[in-house]
Order: structure tokens, then sequence, then C-alpha cells
């Protein structure tokens, strides 16, 4: 009866054959009231495949809530957000259209009455007077319900709107760790212990960076001990990394870097490689040789890769790797042999040259030999390079006479200027030097162009001052410059008769810079070792030139520190005589007391003070006796205390 009632109410509602409402009856339903009074109102189970009650479809009728209504969102029941998504996902082709809808619909309706003849009467009357019991209460509960179904719809709508950043999130947790799944908190964790040790690094490093930008050769020491305190403080990778990072930074950009700025960098590495661990060498290491391999075979034209070899060569320099990195690379150099690979052998000879010759000179000179066959082999390759060798006439008169050295440019002007005009500059350089002096130059040995240079320069001044300008102007640097004073030293002795002209050139050239004083000294202890075979000429100029330098202070008396007093031989105590004997008797008094109160202070010359006072005594003193006047050998005596006392530090000069 209930089940009949509730048809009539349903026909009530329905409108005429083409399905509308019919809003003037009296019997009209909203569709919630329809389902309350069929029962419907209950929630369904999550994963039931039904959409009615189980009596109603045995009865045969689901299909008229299909017919009346084919959405989900009718109201007519509630599925569940797994399905609404699935169903969300899903459409139905164009083709599928109401009558074959219908039709299935009609197909399911004889499927289920097929059924429901099965069913006992009992089962029948439990589900109708379920749906009475639900109907009283279901005015309350549809409120309730549609609130909470507002509410799960809005989730799921958010959840549909965004399930590829989930999807995405997911699958970038799973990459990252391998396909382990880590719960959010634990992923929060990582992260913010990650963030804190970025930190730890970034303040590291602003540390490492600071001491870096203050290091010179005073707080060498200093900066070393903060060095190591940070890392006692902190793990060896991290500081190892960080000093490497930012050592590369300071000495190997991609431009040229000072010499002593580099080494003195290179020398931080080298103590800390003694004083914390062979590791900071060995990672620093490393890193500069697969620097310089990767700069290397990019080929880059700036100075990255030079700067890379000088920090080489300077690790080698300081003891921290051995010769045989560095002719490992020189050999793979010269097995290539490009401009850029000579350049890079001849810096590195440069810097550590004498150090390979005194630790494997067997290796040096078979590298040298293979570099010479290299080079007879290439012939003119290096010849044809884009260097233009263009005077300073040809561009200042690029107007009149083309700019030849360019490639395709264009000149429309004067006709070019006379053959006579280009060789006058000619004809003046070849009468600048005669062929007798060139003749000269060959056989005094002058065998190179630089020599030669020095030599013509000096045999062609009208006095010392004149040469002094010359050889100023011919612009030679560092080794080269040593040059002038080896051609001095050798022409000096060379001369027949000794000329001061050379003693007073050199002295001028001492005054000038510190470099020629220390060049003169190491000259004159080479000439000093060999003292027994030189000839008599040789040495008579040899003492004149060294009396000469001492007098005139243009160098100090310490060059004597390598005499061994207490193993003099005949030749030695002749040259000294003679020029300590010239010394004191052809000096000014007052100038004779500050040449030896400058050996008076130093420690380090105390063996040298001592062995002054007891040659003068012995030596000198007896053997002017014996060769000189009375006069002369008072004379000695009273200038041999004055230079006794000054080399105690207390000279009474008298006017």
């Amino acid at each position: 009866e209930h089940l009949d009632s509730s048809l009539e109410s349903w026909v009530a509602c329905q409108g005429d054959a083409a399905g509308t409402l019919r809003t003037d009856s009296p019997k009209l339903c909203h569709p919630r009231t329809s389902k309350r009074c069929l029962g419907l109102n209950k929630r369904r189970k999550k994963g039931d495949g039904s959409s009615v009650p189980p009596s109603f479809a045995r009865d045969g009728l689901d299909y008229i809530l299909g017919a009346l209504d084919s959405g989900k969102s009718s109201g007519w029941y509630e599925s569940s957000s797994e399905e609404e998504e699935e169903d969300a996902g899903q459409t139905l082709p164009e083709s599928d259209t109401e009558d074959e809808r219908e039709e299935q619909d009609m197909e399911d309706e004889g499927e289920r009455e097929a059924e429901a003849g099965a069913q006992s009467e009992e089962e029948d009357q439990q589900d109708v007077g379920e749906g009475q019991r639900e109907a009283g209460g279901a005015e309350g509960r549809t409120k309730e319900e549609g609130r909470k179904k507002r509410v799960r719809f809005a989730e799921d709508e958010e959840r549909s709107e965004n399930p590829s950043e989930d999807v995405d999130a997911n699958d970038k947790s799973l990459c990252e760790n391998g396909g382990k799944y880590i719960p959010p908190h634990v992923r929060r964790e990582e992260e913010t212990v990650d963030a804190q040790k970025k930190e730890e690094l970034e303040r590291l490093k602003k540390q490492v960076k600071g001491l870096i930008n203050r290091l010179s050769e005073p707080n060498l020491a200093s900066i070393s001990g903060q060095l190591e305190e940070l890392y006692m403080g902190h793990s060896r990778k991290d500081m190892n990394d960080t000093l490497t990072g930012v050592l590369l930074s300071a000495c190997a950009p991609d431009a040229a870097m000072p010499a002593r700025l580099v080494m003195e960098h290179v020398l931080l590495v080298s103590i800390l490689h003694c004083t914390v661990g062979i590791e900071v060498g060995a990672h620093f290491l490393e890193a500069v040789v697969r620097k310089f391999a990767d700069v290397y075979k990019s080929g880059c034209d700036g100075k990255e890769c030079d700067n890379l070899f000088a920090i080489i060569a300077h690790l080698y320099n300081f003891h921290v790797v051995q010769s045989l990195l560095i002719y490992d690379i020189l050999r793979k150099l010269i097995g290539t042999f490009t401009e850029k690979d000579i350049e890079l052998i001849l810096l590195m000879l440069r810097n550590v040259g004498f150090s390979l010759r005194k630790d494997d000179a067997l290796s040096l000179k078979e590298l040298i030999t293979e570099a010479q066959a290299k080079a007879s082999g290439a012939g003119g390759k290096f010849r044809d390079q884009s260097r233009l060798r263009v005077s300073w006439d040809s561009i200042l008169n690029a107007e009149r006479t083309g700019r030849w050295w360019i490639v395709g440019s264009a000149w429309s002007g004067a006709p070019m200027i006379d053959s006579s005009q280009q060789k006058t500059p000619q004809k003046q350089l070849t009468g600048t030097v005669s062929s007798k002096i060139l003749e000269l130059a060959r056989k005094q040995r002058m065998n190179t162009d630089i020599r030669r240079n020095i030599f013509c320069t000096v045999m062609t001044s009208e006095d010392f001052l004149d040469a002094f300008e010359k050889l100023l102007k011919l612009g030679l640097k560092d080794q080269q410059e040593r040059e002038i004073v080896h051609v001095l030293v050798d022409c000096c002795l060379q001369e027949k008769t000794y000329n001061p002209f050379y003693a007073f050139l050199a002295g001028k050239l001492c005054d000038y810079a510190r470099s020629f004083q220390m060049t003169f000294q190491f000259s004159i202890w080479d000439k000093f070792r060999d003292l027994e075979t030189l000839p008599a000429t040789n040495f008579s100029n040899l003492v004149h030139l060294v009396a000469h330098l001492l007098k005139t202070k243009s160098l100090p008396l310490s060059i004597l520190k390598v005499v061994e007093f207490s193993e003099l031989d005949k030749p030695r105590v002749h040259f000294l005589r003679k020029v300590l004997h010239m010394l004191l008797m052809e000096t000014e008094v007052e100038d004779l007391g500050l040449i030896f109160a400058r050996v008076s202070d130093s420690p380090a010359l105390g063996l040298l003070r001592e062995g002054l006072k007891l040659f003068i005594s012995h030596f000198l003193l007896k053997g002017g006796q014996a060769h000189g006047g009375a006069e002369e050998a008072s004379a000695l005596r009273e200038r041999a205390e004055l230079c006794a006392g000054a080399l105690q530090g207390r000279a009474s000069l008298r006017p």
C-alpha cells in the first residue's frame, strides 16, 4: 500500500508525454520530498554498486529514477567522492542519444523483473517498514546532509582542480629518495637541516675569504694560525672545499696576476700542508690540476691557464709536489708544441728551471733535447703568425703609403714614397756600429743579441754617463738586465790595463737599483772562486774593480763574507791584501770608518768581523812594514786601528 501511494504521488508530479512538469497539480512535490517519501534518503555505503534500496530494485522501479533525472546532480541519491571524481573525468560520446538510454533502461527492467519473482514477501515488507521509520526524521537529516554534502563537494572540487599538483609532488618526493616515500614532517626536518648547513658554509666562506683578502708576507704566520683554528672547528672536507674555492678565485682569474701574489697564496697552502695535514695540499693540487686540464682543453685566450700553471710551479717550489708531475706536464706540452705550449714551457722553466736541474738533471736534459728536435722540425710553422711586421714610419705615414698590413684595405692616396727614403734608416743603422766593433764583440763571445747590443752600446759611448743613459734606453727587464753586469765585468777583466771607465759605470748602476748591486755581488763571488785560474791581468783588474766599488760605497764590505779566513790559500791572501791595502790607504778617514761600521751591527757577520781584524793585524800590517817605508807603515797602522774600532762599533773619526 505504501508503495502504491508513493507511485501515485510520483505520477502526479509528471507532465505530459514530452516529460514536462505539471506545476498546476495540487499533488506537486519537490524531488527531495519524493525521495524522503520513497525511503531513498539513506546514506549509501561506500563501494555499494546500487544507487537505490534493494527492495526498490527488486520491484523493477529503479529505472524510473533514471528516466526522471539521468544526472547525478538532481539530488535523488548521493554518491561517494571517489565515484564523483571518476564520473567527472568521464564524458559520454556524442552518438549516445536519449532513445538509446531508454532502450537500455527497458532491458535492465526486464532483468530486474525476472529477479524480483524469486524474492520473498517478507523482505518487501521489511524494506517498506524501514522506509516508513526513516521518513519521520528525514526532514531534519536532509538539511544536515545537504550542508555536509556541500562541504564535501567543495573539498572534492578543490581536489579535482589540482590533481596534477599532488601527483607531481608525490612523484618528486619519490624520485628524490630513490622511490622510497618520505613523510612530509621528515622532509621538512631534512630541509631545515640543509638550510642550516648551507648557512654555516656561507659563514665559513666569509671567514676564510676575509683572511685570504688580508694575506701578505708579514701576517702570513698569523693568518695560517687562524686557518688552523678553523680546521679544528669544522670538518676537513668543508674547510678543504672552501679554502680551495677561495684561493682559486683569488689566484686564477682570467686576467694576469702578479707573481708575488700567487707565490704568497701558494706559500700559505704549503704551510697548511705541513701543519694541518697533507690532505690540504693534496686536495688543492688535485683541484688545480683538474681545472688546468679543463681550461687547457677549452683553448681559452685569457690568462687563466697561465695563472694555474704558475700555481703548479710554485707548489713544486714549496715542496708540495715532486718533479714527476712537472716533467709529465712538460712532456705533454712538448708533444703538441703549439704557440701556447711554448709560452707555458718557458713560464715553467723560468720559475722552476734551476730546481728541476737540481732534482733531476738528466730528465731536464732529455726534455730540452726533445724540445729542440720539435723546434727544428717545425721549420717555418711559427713564422707566419698574426703579428704585424709594421714599423713606426709605416703607421704614421699610413695616409700616404697605405695600410698594407690590413688585408683588403683600400688606398687611394699619393704614390708610394721613394725607395731612397726607405733606405735612409737602414744606412744610418748600419753606420751606427762599425764592422770592427761587431768583430770585437764576436771575439769576446757576445753570442746573443742582448749581449751584442750591450757591448756595442758600451763601446760606442762617450763616457760612463752616456753609457748609463743608453743602457737604460735599451729597455731590458729582469734577467736581461743581469746581462749588463756580466758584460761589464768581462770587459773590465779583458782590458790589458785597468780602465776605471767600467768601475765608474758599475758604481752608477749600483746606485741606480739594488738589483744591480746583488748581480755584481754574485758575479764577484763567481770570480773569487776561480782566482787561481785567472791570468795576472784579469787578477789585477778584478782587484781594482772591487776596491773601487768598496771605496765609493757602491758595494758593502759584506761581499767578503764568503771568504773562509781559516782556509786561505796564496791567491786569496794576495787578493785580500791588495784590496784591503787600497781600501785603507786610498779612502778618506771619515768614509773609511763608515765603510767598516756598516758591518758592525749584524750578528750574522761576526765571523767576518773577527776574520778582518785578524787578517789586517797579521797579513796587512806585517807586510806593510816589510814592503813600505816607515811613514806609510805608520799611516797604515793608524788606519788599521780605526777600522778595528769601527768593527767593534766605537769608531772615533778624526777630521
